[in-house]
């Protein structure tokens, strides 16, 4: 466990985290509409495949 630790870039992981929030939000925003509701639940899909891709 200790080596694990050693071994990982936290530069990489910070950036990996705050990408893929962004795309979250952006699908989020795309599928907002004017009066306030949502359209579609798309930015659900991308929260699963996000979840994922970290695991």
């Amino acid at each position: 466990m200790a080596v694990f630790r050693k071994s990982y870039d936290s530069l990489t992981l910070f950036s990996l985290v705050m990408i893929s929030f962004i795309g979250i939000l952006l699908i989020y925003s795309s599928d907002y509409t004017s009066n306030g509701s949502l359209m579609k639940i798309e930015y659900i899909k991308q929260i699963i495949w996000v979840i994922g891709g970290f695991l």
